[in-house]
């Protein structure tokens, strides 16, 4: 499958129960950057707009890059009211934004859909000399309930077993993007509370699960109900995690 329509029939669930950043996070971000009320930052990847709402009243302008039309249109309902907002119909790859624009490019939970060269490419050109380039994804360290959830995520129950999207350059797809000499990296832990509504809208939001029309679906829903009630406590599941935060400048020489 096309890898930007892999979430089309999952953009509710994926803008209802999706996990939102630490704001320790977002500070760090500014923080450490420097940047003004004023700045041009590019969400690369945004989907439905999770990071963008973060950042969208911190800047002067803020281009949502997704290929998604479905998840596009879920951030332009959410965000449209803001002056800072840019809904763009684009690629990792070709973003169509003008040469060295951009303060700052922001990635969250994204770039392992990228072509890694061609998007360092395109982040070159897009932006300015002294521009940052911010990434952040989750971790969770759960593992008892996440090794249980992996018993169930089987094609058995409707789960597509094929990978992800994998770095072609070494173990850190993040670490390929980045300057060794400015790179900074942070976690901030993050626990969330979860119902059963909540617990299993996100897992159905993942590339990788069934749709509703699929034959195995109910199976796959009473499978995560059995993880469910093994692992909660008056009727929430407690998931422990973070934010992971690398920030710092694009890499100038050419990868080997």
């Amino acid at each position: 499958m096309d890898p930007t329509a892999r979430f089309s029939t999952k953009a509710e669930r994926y803008a209802r129960y999706r996990w939102g950043y630490a704001p320790e996070a977002i500070q760090a971000i500014f923080d450490f950057t420097g940047l003004s009320d004023q700045a041009i930052v590019a969400d690369i990847g945004a989907g439905t707009g999770i990071l963008t709402k973060e950042v969208v009243c911190r800047v002067g302008k803020i281009y949502a890059i997704e290929p998604n039309l479905p998840m596009r249109q879920i951030a332009e309902r959410l965000l449209s009211q803001h002056p800072a907002f840019i809904n763009v119909d684009a690629r990792a790859e070709a973003t169509t934004l003008p040469d060295q624009s951009i303060d700052l490019i922001v990635v969250a939970q994204a770039l392992h859909w990228f072509e890694p060269q061609a998007t360092l490419n395109e982040f070159r050109r897009i932006l300015k000399p002294e521009g940052w380039l911010a990434v952040l994804f989750h971790t969770r360290i759960d593992h008892a309930i996440f090794e249980a959830l992996k018993t169930v995520f089987t094609k058995e129950n409707g789960w597509d077993t094929t990978p992800s999207p994998k770095p072609q350059y070494g173990d850190s797809h993040s670490d390929f993007y980045f300057d060794e000499e400015s790179i900074m990296k942070f976690h901030y832990p993050q626990t969330w509370q979860e119902s059963w509504d909540v617990f299993i809208g996100a897992i159905l939001s993942d590339s990788h699960s069934p749709d509703d029309t699929h034959p195995a679906f109910p199976r796959l829903v009473s499978a995560v109900r059995r993880v469910f009630n093994q692992f909660n406590d008056g009727g929430y599941i407690q998931l422990l995690g973070g934010t992971e935060l690398i920030l710092g400048r694009l890499r100038k020489d050419v990868p080997q």
